[in-house]
């Protein structure tokens, strides 16, 4: 395929073949290749070509990243993430268990996910082990949502694996949301336990145990786990769908106690009673009952249940050669060039409005902050012009304080992955838990590492040091906005600039030795220079005579080379202005002033500055150090702001509001191939490539 080198197959099993891995040689990322071609309708792709694309913008941490679906003679390709962490089947094989604050963090995270993709209207349909993968960090995620589709001859949605089938879809109730929680929940019960709730020696066997036996309690299988966590699980398992969690958010909540709603006790009739000797742990929620029903005594069956397990089996098989048929479906009338995002048939209507969802702690680097934490700062306005329609979202509310969860979640047992290397990081600001700090990721978003975590104020700017060594950001920690430095894996945080006037937009000379910044000590904002080992910081402006000593700057850059600086200005609009490092003014680009300019950069040959540029909607546009040549690289009613050339030149990063909340997107260096890269909950901004 144009644009990728494939690897090999990503498993080498009959009948999954579709499905290859691949490297982008734009950046040496490794990505999926899944392919959809066959003997099914142009419907049904146009189907699954929009379930993509929502997919690829929900922008939770538990869902697949889906970088392009593109359209080939033979069908569709997805373009998705590579699970370098492996699956849940791996870390289950051979009965193996997780320790229980493992199997609640994990679970509750995957149970968000699957609560953003069902509000959504995507079901997913077919989980199981091997369909929760890990990416580099240890982070999960739901993949292979395929099942979800509708069957062209029944128009009924089709099952899942007959170990984690919803009980009421075994007696015929159509798959619903509801069936993903049941699995979810069969999934956690094997975590805790070693094996799924239900079992047996054959397909009909399980399907018949899930349908007629009773639950055996968790307590009963493995002994000392957390009562709630215990409860929880067996009630999201419970029989009768109204004894359970109304949807997997709500199961998701009652896996970390402290923000659940608790429910009305369940039914002791749903439960096998514990068997002696170990006694059952007391779940609040679980009434001792006052005649426990007696179990069933092994496996026999009644003639009456055959039609329905047959029914059952049929339903399952039917996934097994939907799922091992290497031609899915075949391509009516879909022709043509690969295209990013492609849909097929009428887009999308856009989702309503839903509440943020927490999500598995990003890994938290080592960092050392300075001593004798400074009062909560009073936020300073930057002095440039306004950004339209890039304001920040307003914060979810913070829900009142409730009791202590009865266990404390344990640590993530993955231990922290190394920092990408080299010319594969990208730093930004992420708002994950409500307070800006600097994240940093690699050009795929498979290892996401947090760097600063101050107990007080807001890190944000980050930007590397040429040689890949340091990080300076910007931090209101101390009180007003200071220029910081640490090493780049959050260590040896300390403050650059010295006074009580604020210092913000750092950036690098090529040596790695000088930083530019802009510091208001003077009133004015203006364009100053402090070495990397400290000091004072010196004037760095054009020279006075240039008639700019009250014009107000932000964001300097310097040329790769070392020997220009472009920063904007605001006059009686903003323009991008270059000078020489002496002070000599070169040259105003964009002159006459634009209502709105912002954030150039240069390429790493010095032949081009991108910059972000608006009198409506901000879009991203390179041009000539000059001035000559402007072209714009994005349109559209989106703004699409804080542009970055990757150190190689052939990539660029981005802000977009597109999706609602700012993420940082990259696309080539032409405008194509625009995707997703940091796919954390909350906004992520301030992106920068070293």
């Amino acid at each position: 395929m144009t644009g990728y080198e494939e690897l090999g197959p990503l498993h080498p099993i009959a009948g999954q073949g579709g499905a290859v891995r691949a490297r982008r040689p734009s950046d040496g990322a490794e990505v999926v290749l899944k392919r959809l071609s066959g003997a099914g309708s142009e419907a049904w792709l146009g189907q699954v070509a929009r379930r993509a694309d929502w997919l690829a913008r929900m922008g939770h941490p538990a869902l697949p990243r889906i970088f392009e679906v593109m359209a080939e003679e033979s069908g569709l390709v997805i373009v998705m993430e590579y699970a370098a962490g492996g699956s849940l089947a791996d870390r289950l094989a051979g009965g193996g268990m997780l320790r229980p604050g493992v199997v609640a963090e994990l679970f509750s995270t995957l149970g968000e996910g699957l609560e953003v993709a069902h509000r959504a209207g995507i079901l997913h349909l077919d989980l199981k082990p091997s369909n929760i993968l890990f990416r580099a960090n240890g982070d999960a995620f739901l993949s292979d949502f395929g099942h979800d589709r509708l069957l062209e001859t029944t128009g009924q949605p089709t099952p899942g694996a007959a170990e984690y089938l919803d009980p009421a879809v075994a007696e015929g109730t159509p798959p619903d949301a509801q069936t993903d929680v049941y699995a979810l929940a069969a999934l956690s019960y094997q975590a805790l336990t070693g094996s799924p709730p239900f079992s047996g020696e054959s397909v009909v066997e399980v399907a018949e145990a899930v349908r007629g036996d009773r639950l055996r309690p968790v307590a009963d299988v493995v002994s000392g786990l957390p009562a709630l966590l215990a409860g929880a699980v067996e009630r999201a398992l419970a029989r009768p769908r109204e004894h359970r969690y109304p949807s997997a958010g709500a199961f998701a909540e009652a896996l970390l106690p402290g923000q659940g709603t608790v429910l009305p006790a369940l039914p002791a009739s749903d439960v096998l009673p514990p068997m002696p000797p170990p006694e059952a742990v007391a779940v609040p929620w679980m009434p001792a009952p006052e005649e426990p029903p007696p179990a069933r005594a092994g496996r026999g069956r009644a003639l009456g249940r055959w039609p329905v397990g047959a029914a059952v089996l049929g339903a399952v098989i039917l996934v097994a050669a939907l799922v091992a048929v290497p031609t899915l479906l075949r391509v009516v009338g879909l022709r043509g060039t690969p295209t990013t995002h492609l849909l097929v048939g009428p887009a999308p209507s856009s989702p309503e409005p839903r509440p943020t969802l927490a999500s598995l702690p990003v890994v938290e680097a080592p960092t050392s902050t300075p001593p004798g934490p400074s009062p909560s700062p009073s936020p300073h306005p930057t002095p440039t012009a306004p950004k339209p329609g890039l304001a920040p979202a307003p914060r979810r509310p913070i829900p009142a304080t409730t009791a202590a969860p009865a266990f404390v979640p344990s640590p993530s047992p993955i231990p922290a992955p190394p920092l990408p290397p080299k010319g594969q990081r990208i730093a930004f600001t992420g708002t994950k838990d409500g307070r800006p700090s600097i994240y940093v990721t690699d050009p795929t978003g498979s290892v996401v590492i947090r760097l600063t975590n101050s107990p007080v104020g807001e890190d944000s700017q980050p930007a590397w040091s040429p040689d890949g060594t340091r990080i300076a950001f910007t931090s209101t920690r101390d009180g007003s906005r200071q220029i910081y430095l640490m090493n780049a894996d959050g260590t040896n945080q300390h403050r650059l600039t010295a006074g009580t006037a604020n210092n913000y937009d750092p950036a690098w000379d090529p040596t790695s030795a000088t930083i530019a910044y802009v510091s208001d000590q003077t009133g004015t904002p203006e364009v100053y220079a402090i070495g990397a080992l400290g000091g004072q910081g010196q004037y760095a402006g054009p020279a006075p005579v240039q008639n700019y000593t009250h014009s107000t700057f932000a964001q300097p850059a310097f040329s790769p080379d070392g020997r220009t600086l472009a920063a904007t200005t605001l006059l009686s609009g903003t323009m991008i202005v270059t000078w020489k490092i002496s002070g000599a003014l070169i040259a105003g680009l964009n002159s006459p002033p634009i209502p709105h300019v912002e954030n150039p950069a240069w390429s790493p040959s010095g032949s081009q500055i991108v910059y972000g540029s608006s009198d409506g909607k901000v879009q991203v546009w390179v041009m000539a150090p000059d001035g000559s040549g402007k072209l714009a690289l994005t349109a559209g009613p989106s703004n699409n702001a804080e542009p970055r050339f990757s150190p190689t030149g052939d990539r660029i990063v981005f802000v977009t509001d597109r999706v609602g909340l700012r993420q940082v997107w990259a696309m080539s260096a032409d405008g194509t191939h625009q995707a997703l890269v940091v796919n954390v909950p909350g906004e992520t901004y301030d992106p920068s490539w070293g």
